[in-house]
Parts: C-alpha cells; structure tokens; sequence
C-alpha cells in the first residue's frame, strides 16, 4: 500500500483589476493523480470546494506526480492547470489559483417559447462552463418564459433547455459568454410532426429493438437536441416519433447513421424504412 499523508493547500481568489485580490469562496478544486493513469492504477481523482475565505486542503495523498485544476464558481479561473510532486508523508504542497476580474463579467437571460411562440413556462435550464472541472448552474422560466444567469465571467459555457412537459425533449446550445456585458438569447419548441416507418430485414420485420432519432439541428439554430427513442412493433416493424422541425441522424442497433430532415410548415413526413443489417 502506498504511503499516504501528504496534501495540496491552497487558495482561489478574486482579482479587482486594480492590483488587489479577494478570496474567491466555492470554486472547485480536482487533484489529478498522473502517476497512477499513466501506470493503468485505479484510483479517484480527489476534490475539495473553497470555503468562505477561499481555502481548500486536499489531505492523506499518496505520493505521485500531481495535476491540479481549479474551476471557479461562475467562471474560468486564470491558468486553472497546475502540475507539482507529492512526496509521501511531506510537507503540504501550496497551489493558489486567480479567477478573471470582476469587470469581466455580465448576465446572460434566456427566453424560451412554446409551439405557439408563447412563453413557456417551468422549462429547466442548465449553464456548464465548458472548461476541465467546469461549473454547473441551473434555472427555470417563469411565467414570462425567462431566466437569467447572473455574475457571468467570460468563457465558453454549454447551455441545455428542456421543455416542461417532456424532459427528453431538449436542446443543447454552445455559447461565446462576452464578459462586461448582457446577453440575451431566445430560444423555441416547435410543433412536432409524425414521423412513421418499418424497419425490415430481408423484406421481413426485423422483431423487437428501438428507432433512435437524434437531433444535429433545429429549425432555428445550430442546437443540438436530446435522444428520441422509438419501440419497433416485433410483429410489423412499424414505429412512431414525434420530432420536431430539423435535421436528425438516425439509428439502429448494427446498422450506419442516416441523416433526416424534417422542414417546418404544413406537410407530412414521409414514411421511413429502414433495412436492418
């Protein structure tokens, strides 16, 4: 067994952009143990939070080659990635980590419409910083259809939307967060459309299994969306979506992707068939 009781200490903080830093409570701090991956050893990455001073302690490690990354609560935090040694049973390493100034960041608010370009409300919103250790933030729309991230700092950041009614109806957007300033963005469900078809094999259902339909692009923009399941009747082969406007791969178990496009408007889909492997 490894020796153990060596630790990572440190501090994450604030810049004010005028010289001086204040502590950064809650951001989130990994220890990565690179001598265990590289020799294909089981082992869990280590995490701690910063408390209300911005001190986080990371203690009983063994020793190794460490990488250590920092996500700050709303944001990135500046050189999140450092690298040190952990002697078994030494002295505490330090490693203290800065987030970008407060002046580099703003509110991003997110209208959400329904099928009839209403407000919809109660749809669930997660914000993730797109970055190692990346935050997690969520909201739901009010009665407006609107919610907002406030105390954003400049980034990258993934933003998922699923509608009220049916959590397997989601779109996932990336974002450019410019920091300083608001954003507002609008986003809509739109009516679904039957989409039919049989799956067959050698001009016979191919029996039991599911249709998996998923969306590469909406109608709107370049969101992507969640996983549409659909059973296929073992008797017939037939199966039954309904998907909204946009453009889609499609699977079965053993058989290539094709793509789908289903275009707004008035107009049915037309049957699918699918020749199972």
């Amino acid at each position: 067994m490894a020796d153990r009781g060596a630790a990572i200490q440190g501090q994450t903080r604030q810049s004010s952009g005028a010289g001086e830093a204040s502590a950064l409570p809650g951001a989130s701090v990994t220890a990565l143990n690179l001598t265990a991956a590289l020799a294909n050893a089981d082992y869990t990455p280590r995490q701690a939070s910063a408390d209300e001073q911005g001190r986080f302690s990371i203690t009983d490690l063994p020793g190794g080659v460490y990488e250590i990354i920092a996500a700050g609560p709303d944001g990135p935090i500046e050189d999140p990635s450092q690298s040190c040694r952990v002697l078994p049973a030494g002295a505490a390493i330090r490693a203290d980590f800065e987030s970008k100034t407060a002046a580099a960041r703003g509110r991003l608010i997110v209208n959400v419409a329904g099928e009839d370009g209403a407000a919809l409300q109660g749809a669930n919103l997660t914000l993730i910083l797109d970055a190692p250790g990346g935050t997690r933030r969520q909201a739901q729309c009010g009665a407006a259809g609107q919610a907002a991230f406030d105390n954003l700092a400049e980034g990258e950041y993934q933003l998922a939307v699923s509608h009220p009614s049916d959590g397997a109806r989601s779109k996932m957007l990336g974002i450019h967060f410019q920091g300083g300033a608001d954003q507002t963005l609008s986003i809509r469900f739109h009516e679904r459309k039957q989409v039919t078809g049989r799956v067959l094999r050698a001009g016979q259902p191919a029996g039991a299994g599911v249709v998996r339909f998923t969306m590469k692009r909406d109608a709107d923009y370049d969101l992507r969306g969640g996983l549409i399941a659909a059973p296929i009747s073992p008797a017939t082969g037939e199966f039954e979506a309904w998907l909204e406007p946009g453009l889609y791969e499609i699977g079965i178990a053993g058989a290539e992707p094709r793509p789908l496009q289903i275009d707004a408007g008035p107009g049915p889909v037309q049957p699918l068939l699918i020749e199972a492997p």
